[in-house]
């Protein structure tokens, strides 16, 4: 810290540099970065939410523009992601003919 005498005689203390304590700054700013992307995180819950009336947190459906069914379990989930990669080729094959 640089001690500088102002033009009325008293003392002032200013910091040129960083803190004294770079650990303590250090923290501050994971504290402050964390802060900020729970925030972010909020916010993005909060569009979702509204735009899909779904709480994602909770897993429930809310009252809005959509209307959520809950589905069965398939036996076998890769045999929902085949049927549409199936689905996208054969209409992709349609069109060119």
């Amino acid at each position: 810290m640089a001690n500088e005498s102002s033009s009325n005689g008293t003392q002032a203390n200013r910091s040129l540099f960083q803190d004294d304590n770079p650990e303590q700054s250090n923290q501050e700013t994971e504290e402050n970065a964390v802060n900020a992307i729970a925030e972010l995180l909020k916010d993005h819950a909060a569009e979702a939410r509204e735009k899909w009336n779904f709480d994602f947190e909770n897993e429930t459906p809310l009252e809005g523009e959509w209307e959520w069914e809950k589905m069965e379990n398939p036996e076998n989930s890769e045999d929902l992601g085949n049927q549409e990669s199936n689905h996208t080729e054969t209409s992709e094959m349609e069109s060119r003919q």
